[in-house]
């Protein structure tokens, strides 16, 4: 990417903005406090809590544009502004000055913090230079001047002959795609590589403010190009990108291509479309030149910076996600002995299985990490007052193997057991067969990994021994050698050894850093940081809380390329192989298909995980992110990228931009939810925060307190169910495990709780089980075996519906009301906005969020949502619901196939009328379930207006009245759709001897009544009915005639055929005088043939000129007319004959 768009040389001046905070705080100057200067600063890249953008906005001012420059003062030693100066000058004139206004008051404690600003509009001329200094008065100190390169003084005449300085850039070019601004903004596209039919397009669009040459520049399609070496430097362009400046459009097979755009309507405006038909995560610029000779301005020389693009498989909108622990889903007791493991997890005698997984309607399983723990840094165990057994998922010792611990072949008399090569094998075949078995289940497997940090003793793996050891491995190095011992350099330094901690690589194995590198959420002790290079949102230094938010908010989108050393280039590497790594070792090929792979396309590339949960997501560099997610692509174009990062605001917008789901903040207001206002508010503040990026919908995690009543943790998940996303079940849920309630063992639905964060979540660091739950469900107890058909049916809903999927979505008020029912979610879900409804799927979904009482309210339909729906005057709808109660063992099933509004309603009834919706509590007595149970009422809207069209042509399997052997075929010819595009389905009836046998439905235009016997009389009718409520028919039936079963090879005529071949000839057999005939006249040295056809049969003549030697020769074939002329015959005799093909 082009280095001044991607800031890849920033000034230095503007990264290290924590030491520079801090240092500012710790000033104490030997003066009294009216000689003091006040602690103010400018630094025109940075953003900072409580301005909208950087302090001098923009950044890269542009001719003729209005530029707002922010001062900020500390006031935490009690210095009070009252005013100030912005002194400024152009190009090399006379001084200036404007004064500048108070803006605002940020932060708290020991960094409060005030903004002064003032606004200037710069001038028209492209390449003058704008100089400028801020005076500031103080009513308790002395009048403070800040200047270039953040210099603090008294003295204005340094201010003067140092001043802060820009050159004025070309007028700012507006970027925008797909008809927004393009400036930092993101597109979501989900595409299927291998079945769509066409693919959407990126609509990109530059106006530079004068004629020019304009070039989009991006690696829009290009993943599989990520880990090339196009400029041959040494290093991949996913890692360190060429210089755009030397990549033109001719260059069509580099990572990043620049594209020629027109200006097709003369206006200014240079367009340019590009296909999206790969997933990945690209970024999009754009470059313009007055002409060729010219060197090319980039957009982000105005400060327009990159525009995201994210390309995720369609399979994520179709996410059901269980989260999951091996050890403990199917833990017997809290102990290594009654751990779970990989077997368990398709063995049908356990608890949490594949099959267990099917019935909840979940089709993935997001699982905490599963690879070796860390032996060395585990946290204690209060309990034991020893380290933590088995330690924490996240403190991973080996990215290259599957935990020893998590199958039951482990031997623990092996040496060193936990990193036997014996064991580690072992752990792989468990986890291969169970990676299988997912794949045949149709449940797709999400790894959980932390890439920026990794515990102490964390080691190489084969693939490290490749990207450090050296060309040969001259070292002999090893995979089980621990990183620390062979590259410190892959982590960061704690600051003990001159750079801050966090700003560069390690030197020592004494010198790692804890992770993480922000501070505001305490460090992790038992895991160490890994240093990915400088970038925009790195916290460096150990700063205040507030400093260390403020820097991960920022926006700057920078990445220091230029600063990075082999060893911080070969940690990208290490964390690209980790995944194409894991997708071959759980059962794929390694390589996306192609066409040539035909029908097997789908299989193959489903096969091996499918997705990634990046824990503590925010804490990549995007740019490192996105090329693993490439390099990732290039091997599996359908794996799902999902992130964690809590924050939201500017933090999770940044994840978005390259990740397709989101593990964001949404557990915390979903369980302080209590309204219909509430849930709404939710969906749209994620909406209006991400766009279309999709929200895990989790309402508790492993991080996370379970709810005390385990139906609050199913309302929220019904509600959820009811959007676009990825509903979460956390493993126990569903059988109501809930808050640790006491101190002794079992603490409560788990065995062991631990405090985190002052909340008691279930224990995941030391060897856990969900038994005292498991004994609570087997009795039943408080009716917690009934919330696992409710979370079931719910999750099958939404499997079975794409709207209740779709990002489509209509917010329901009660009738006459702009205000929502506060304990009933109401929300209508279409895929197609203003298609005919029985073109597309709509749902009408309501959910009660109280949970002790019965609630009913009728819900508007105004013509605006109808019109979206598709309801038709002159149609009639009705509806199901797809989530209903089907009991404990599905005794009750047929309640999901129950039509709830009678005999329907029309457009304008659903109007006039509204839809009136009743839902239950929660029952208190168990008997209840079966006829008031608690459930979504996820109501599927059908079209079930009877056809208008009729079935026509309908025959047997002759024209005659007869029909051979112990079937018939029949066939007709189609009833038309409807106006609405209904395709009609068709009732069946036969009627054999005289009585009627059941109906039958079909929806193709042919039927074959088995079963019948010779001398049966049979007949058929055929109806058009609606294809979803059969009860819906054509006003009129047709019926065939009596139809006489005859035996093959009998000759009811006694005309010399047998009767099956007369059904073959198409003559009559029960016709002496219809049979398949043929004459032959003779002419000199030519034969004409004749014989009598029938409809829909073709001939063929043959002949031969002895029938005692030779062999039938084909004259002609595909013959339709019953004539035919032989030309050329001789010899004293020749014979014929002709043949139904």
């Amino acid at each position: 990417m082009d280095t001044k768009n991607t800031a890849i040389y920033r000034p230095r001046e503007s990264w290290p903005l924590m030491a520079l905070l801090a240092a500012m705080v710790v000033v104490v100057m030997p003066l009294t406090v009216a000689a003091q200067q006040a602690n103010i600063w400018h630094i025109p890249a940075s953003t900072q809590d409580g301005i909208p953008s950087t302090m001098r906005d923009p950044t890269t001012p542009g001719a003729a544009q209005s530029v707002t420059f922010y001062q900020g003062v500390w006031k935490g030693d009690g210095a009070n502004q009252t005013g100030g100066l912005l002194v400024y000058r152009i190009n090399g004139g006379g001084w200036q000055s404007v004064g500048i206004g108070f803006h605002a008051n940020t932060g708290s404690g020991t960094s409060p913090n005030q903004f002064w600003k003032a606004s200037i509009t710069i001038p028209a001329t492209v390449g003058h230079t704008v100089e400028y200094y801020f005076i500031a008065d103080f009513d308790n100190r002395t009048r403070t001047v800040v200047y270039g390169g953040n210099a603090v003084s008294a003295n204005e005449t340094l201010a003067k002959a140092n001043p802060y300085s820009f050159t004025v850039a070309p007028p700012r070019p507006v970027f925008t795609v797909n008809g927004s601004g393009g400036d930092y903004s993101k597109s979501n596209y989900y595409i299927d590589e291998n079945n769509d039919a066409s693919f959407p397009p990126l609509q990109i669009s530059v106006n530079p403010g004068f004629l020019a040459q304009v070039e989009v520049f991006t690696n829009l399609n290009n993943r599989d190009r990520a880990n090339d070496d196009y400029n041959g430097d040494g290093i991949e362009d996913g890692i360190l990108p060429p210089d755009g400046n030397t990549i033109t459009a001719e260059d069509t097979d580099a990572y990043f291509r620049a594209y020629a755009m027109t200006d097709t309507n003369g206006d200014g405006t240079y367009e340019l479309d590009l296909p999206v038909n790969k997933t990945g995560a690209y970024r999009v610029t754009a470059r313009y030149r007055a002409s060729a000779s010219d060197p090319w301005i980039w957009l982000g020389s105005s400060g327009i910076r990159d525009h995201a693009v994210v390309v995720a498989p369609k399979i994520a909108r179709d996410m059901r996600v269980y989260e999951l622990h091996v050890a403990n889903a199917n833990a017997t007791e809290a102990s290594f002995v009654g751990r779970g493991t990989f077997e368990d997890l398709h063995d049908p005698s356990k608890r949490v299985n594949i099959n267990w997984l099917q019935s909840l309607g979940v089709n993935w399983i997001w699982f905490q990490p599963f690879h070796p723990q860390g032996q060395q840094g585990r946290q204690t165990d209060p309990a034991t007052q020893s380290a933590y057994d088995p330690g924490s998922p996240y403190s991973i010792r080996n990215f290259w193997e599957i935990n020893p611990l998590y199958t039951r072949n482990y031997n623990g008399g092996l040496p060193d057991p936990v990193a036997n090569s014996t064991n580690y094998a072992a752990a792989m075949a468990a986890f291969r067969n169970f990676a299988d078995a997912a794949d045949q289940g149709g449940i797709q497997l999400m790894l959980d990994f932390p890439f920026n940090h990794t515990a102490p003793d964390v080691v190489l793996g084969q693939k490290g021994v490749e990207i450090f050891g050296g060309s040969g491995n001259p070292g002999n190095w090893q995979p089980g050698d621990k990183i620390r011992d062979r590259v410190q350099g892959f982590f960061s330094t704690d600051g003990g050894e001159g750079p801050a901690a966090y700003s560069a690589p390690a030197k020592s194995s004494s010198r790692i850093a804890t992770a993480p590198d922000r501070n505001d959420f305490g460090k992790w002790t038992d895991v160490r940081d890994v240093f990915f290079g400088n970038y925009a949102t790195l916290v460096t230094g150990n700063p205040s809380a507030e400093t260390s938010k403020a820097v991960t908010r920022n926006e700057g989108d920078w990445m220091d390329f230029s600063g990075m050393s082999a060893e911080t280039r070969g940690v990208w590497r290490y964390f690209g192989e980790v995944l194409p790594y894991w997708i071959v070792q759980s059962g794929h090929r390694g390589y996306n298909s192609t066409a040539l792979d035909g029908a097997s396309r789908d299989s193959l590339d489903a096969a091996g995980i499918d997705g990634l949960r990046k824990d503590f997501g925010q804490g990549l560099p995007p740019q490192a992110m996105e090329y693993i997610i490439n390099r990732t692509h290039e091997v599996k174009w359908n794996f799902v990228f999902m992130t964690e990062s809590l924050d939201g605001e500017q933090v999770t917008y940044r994840s978005s931009r390259h990740f397709a789901v989101l593990n964001e903040n949404i557990v915390f207001p979903l369980q302080s939810a209590t309204t219909s206002s509430g849930y709404r508010a939710i969906m749209e503040g994620r909406r209006s925060a991400y766009g279309q990026s999709l929200v895990l919908l989790n309402n508790t995690s492993h991080d996370e307190l379970p709810y005390s009543d385990p139906w609050a943790a199913l309302i929220r998940y019904a509600t959820v169910s009811t959007t676009d996303g990825a509903p979460m079940i956390m493993y126990g849920q569903e059988i109501g495990t809930g808050r640790k309630v006491q101190d002794s063992v079992p603490q409560g639905g788990f065995d062991w709780y631990e405090n985190n964060m002052g909340k008691d979540i279930p224990h995941f660091k030391k060897w856990n089980s969900m038994q005292p739950q498991w004994n609570a469900y087997d009795a039943n107890a408080y009716g917690v075996q009934f919330l696992k058909p409710v979370y079931g049916a719910i999750g099958q809903a939404r499997g079975f519906s794409p709207a209740l999927r779709s990002s489509n979505r209509w917010f329901l008020n009660p009738r006459n009301s702009v205000d929502p029912d506060p304990d009933i979610f109401a929300v209508a879900k279409y895929t197609s906005a203003n298609a005919p409804l029985a073109r597309q799927d709509v749902v009408l979904a309501f959910t009660s969020i109280d949970r002790s009482n019965a609630q009913a309210n009728t819900f508007g339909v105004t013509s605006g949502l109808a019109d979206t729906l598709g309801l038709q005057d002159g149609r009639v709808y009705n509806a199901k619901n797809i989530a209903a109660y089907t009991g404990l063992n599905n005794e009750l099933s047929s309640r999901r196939d129950q039509w709830l509004w009678g005999t329907g309603f029309t457009r304008s009834q659903i109007i006039s009328n509204g839809i009136y919706v009743s839902l239950n509590p929660v029952p208190v007595l168990n008997q209840t379930w079966a006829t008031a149970p608690y459930e979504a009422q996820f109501l599927k809207v059908y079209d079930v207006t009877a056809p208008s069209g009729a079935v026509s042509s309908l025959q047997g399997p002759n024209t005659a009245a007869f029909a051979v052997g112990n079937s018939v075929n029949f066939s007709w010819t189609a009833a038309a759709p409807d106006a609405a595009g209904v395709v009609p389905a068709y009732e069946v009836i036969a009627t054999v001897n005289g009585v009627a046998r059941p109906a039958s439905l079909v929806s193709t235009t042919n039927f074959s009544l088995a079963g019948v016997n010779v001398g049966d009389q049979v007949s058929l009718s055929v109806r058009a009915v609606n294809p979803d409520a059969s009860e819906s028919k054509a006003a009129s039936s047709i019926s065939t005639q009596s139809i006489r079963i005859l035996a093959p090879a009998g000759d009811e005529d006694g005309d010399g055929m047998r009767n099956d071949a007369e059904q073959v000839a198409g003559t009559d057999a029960l016709d002496g005088n219809s049979r398949l005939a043929a004459s032959v006249a003779i002419a000199v040295n030519k034969a004409t043939v004749t014989w009598n056809t029938a409809p829909g049969r073709s001939y063929k003549v043959q002949y031969r000129d002895s029938l005692t030697s030779g062999y039938w020769v084909d004259a002609v074939t595909g013959q339709t007319s019953g004539a035919f002329t032989n030309f050329g015959v001789t010899g004293p005799a020749r014979f014929y004959r002709v043949v139904v093909e």
